[in-house]
């Protein structure tokens, strides 16, 4: 059997996913699999929408199974949002191929950059540290020292690259024999905000939609059906501007020690926050009187969730302990029951199984406070996966 997973966030689901679905399906078959952020984003963004309403997106377009990715990684840097995705695929034991979308579909090349970062010859790592130095962050530093081995090449620099380049580094690091698959990104870049035909940035849409501007033409119908649908019944377009209140406020509860906890705070880093949250009135007067070319804006809010979820640095290189269904079809039903003989991780389709599980506490608290502001208040421990005929 030919089974393919995406790695996704489908924030919100859109004609380029569409686009990487219908490919996917032509490699693999016998069926897909996505896993998919739920509440928050890698962007440190809460989601546009609830992940219940983005899996049936999913479902639609094109998806078999979809599985969360818990917040412990969907809210973390590149490297560990992909190391978290791919254990989680990998340990499903039915999963053959891995498909991603990226700007070069130059596989030999994602995977040689994939190899260097993970042996990192000292020249290499001198530039990281001379960049770190300079005040600039992680992945420009990164982004740089490649250049300075691969000659002047940005293919390392590209949003889908990067996160393309860690897959293949999870994949290499759990010696998966899952085959690596790339589909060239089409229309519109990650960051872009212009449209092309009928394709645009996840981004671009976002804005759109919680502008009122029209943005019907970028998704696919269904997708269209399920946005009005739930806007009808009263659940609304969700983004950290709505929540900032919410999100202040649990920031400013905190002391300095405590944020020193949170996972991702290093060199002082609380104290900056500390010293912002008391003198801050709004989420973006917060950001900005942290942020530094150092520190950049995605990396502020990943943390600042992180504070909120209480996600410390204990959780630091923790591996997956379940596996969550959020949806799935009738093809889908057939590849859990081929993965149950097979997966290393419980598969959880009832979430009161997991009432003692810390990582998912994390998403049980993340998904009340979504509820909490489209008003759904749907609770996650007694909340059963979308079955769609």
């Amino acid at each position: 059997m030919k089974i393919g997973a995406v790695v996704s966030e489908w924030n919100p689901f859109h004609n380029g996913h569409r686009y990487l679905l219908e490919n996917a399906r032509k490699i693999a078959p016998d069926g897909v699999v996505c896993i998919m952020s739920g509440t928050f984003t890698q962007r440190g963004q809460i989601a546009v929408m609830n992940k219940w309403e983005r899996t049936k997106m999913a479902l639609s377009g094109g998806a078999d199974l979809v599985l969360e990715l818990p917040c412990l990684y969907a809210l973390s840097p590149a490297s560990e949002f992909s190391k978290g995705a791919i254990a989680t695929i990998h340990a499903m034991g039915v999963i053959t191929d891995l498909i991603f979308g990226a700007e070069d579909d130059d596989l030999e090349t994602l995977s040689a950059i994939a190899t260097m970062l993970d042996n990192e010859p000292p020249a290499f790592t001198r530039v990281i540290l001379e960049e770190l130095n300079r005040g600039k962050s992680f992945p420009v530093a990164q982004g740089i020292a490649l250049s300075a081995v691969l000659g002047e090449s940005d293919i390392a620099t590209k949003p889908n690259n990067i996160l393309g380049i860690e897959y293949l580094r999870a994949l290499s690091r759990l010696q998966s024999i899952i085959k690596p698959h790339i589909v060239k990104r089409v229309g519109a870049g990650h960051h872009d905000m212009e449209s092309f035909g009928d394709f645009a940035s996840a981004q671009a849409i976002r804005t759109k939609m919680l502008h009122g501007d029209p943005y019907e033409n970028f998704v696919p119908p269904n997708v269209c059906e399920i946005i009005q649908r739930a806007h009808e019944n009263g659940v609304p377009l969700l983004s950290n501007q709505i929540a900032e209140t919410v999100l202040l406020a649990c920031i400013k509860t905190k002391t300095a020690p405590e944020i020193g906890c949170i996972s991702g705070v290093s060199e002082g880093l609380e104290n900056r926050i500390y010293s912002a949250a008391m003198e801050s009135t709004t989420l973006a007067e917060l950001i900005l009187s942290i942020k530094t070319k150092r520190y950049t804006r995605t990396k502020i809010e990943r943390i600042l969730w992180r504070v909120a979820l209480g996600i410390t640095k204990e959780y630091d290189n923790s591996p997956p302990t379940y596996i969550r269904v959020l949806g799935m079809n009738e093809r889908g039903k057939n590849i859990l029951a081929a993965a149950k003989s097979k997966t290393t991780l419980p598969i959880v389709v009832k979430p009161s199984l997991l009432n003692d599980d810390d990582i998912f506490a994390i998403d049980a608290c993340a998904t009340s406070l979504c509820s909490l502001l489209d008003g759904t208040l749907t609770p996650e421990f007694r909340t059963s996966p979308i079955v769609v005929k």
